[in-house]
């Protein structure tokens, strides 16, 4: 039996911000239907993974493929990616509604209008997330979490076959953690690769089988288990401490 081809290949990727390093010579890989941690400290290059996978930060250097999508014209249209809240905003003066129907661009392009059945599968994912009823609300008018629920939902309906987020369960409650999880398990169990960056150590070694452990270069990656249960020697071996990377 062959064994699973790559979703993602990273080869010795260079990138940063104004010559500044963020990533520096990170070649890995990861497998389709794979389920994958990124952990680090801050400032360790996580969230510049996630954008130069997606083409929205292009290396200095290096090469990325996406081996199991190479007869799509444009391979990243297999990606669906859920920026941090901070970086989004929540001011903008558009309606809950409108910011999960933007999940349909694939199907609906810049002019097509929303029929019937777009409309049902719009309210499918608002109940999917337990936002049924809030669709006429602004976002600037929702709590964190419903935010985050919101966006959940776009990503319902973009249906991507790879799902990139980052740092999905920041400044959100318990309950609405948990309940996003199962979603990205359901996911998971539907085929789909995911990749997310995540703080809580805890709940990486709960749900998530793989994990990536970044410090501008890849420190150590594989089977979560053994990456965190080696994670004081990775770090004794880097001159960092445990708590950093737990910040």
């Amino acid at each position: 039996m062959n064994p699973p081809l790559d979703a993602i290949s990273l080869e010795n990727i260079h990138a940063g911000y104004h010559n500044n390093t963020a990533l520096d010579s990170v070649t890995t890989s990861f497998k389709m239907n794979s389920l994958t941690a990124i952990i680090g400290p801050n400032g360790s290059g996580k969230s510049t993974l996630l954008k130069v996978i997606m083409g929205h930060l292009p290396p200095f250097q290096g090469q990325i493929r996406f081996p199991a999508f190479s007869a799509l014209k444009e391979p990243r249209t297999a990606c669906a990616y859920l920026p941090q809240r901070c970086d989004l905003d929540h001011n903008f003066p558009v309606s809950v509604r409108d910011v999960v129907t933007m999940g349909l661009w694939r199907k609906i392009g810049p002019f097509q209008g929303i029929t019937d059945q777009l409309k049902q599968q719009i309210n499918k994912a608002l109940l999917q997330v337990n936002i049924e009823g809030l669709e006429n609300r602004l976002v600037s008018e929702l709590s964190g979490g419903q935010f985050q629920r919101a966006l959940f939902a776009r990503l319902i309906l973009e249906d991507a076959d790879i799902i990139l987020l980052d740092e999905p369960f920041s400044g959100i409650d318990e309950k609405t953690t948990h309940e996003l999880m199962q979603l990205i398990l359901g996911w998971h169990k539907q085929g789909k690769t995911i990749l997310a960056v995540n703080h809580d150590i805890e709940l990486v070694r709960q749900y998530f089988p793989e994990t990536l452990f970044l410090m501008k270069t890849v420190v150590s990656s594989g089977h979560t288990k053994e990456v965190l249960d080696n994670l004081g020697v990775a770090l004794k071996n880097k001159q960092e401490s445990a708590l950093e990377v737990l910040s």
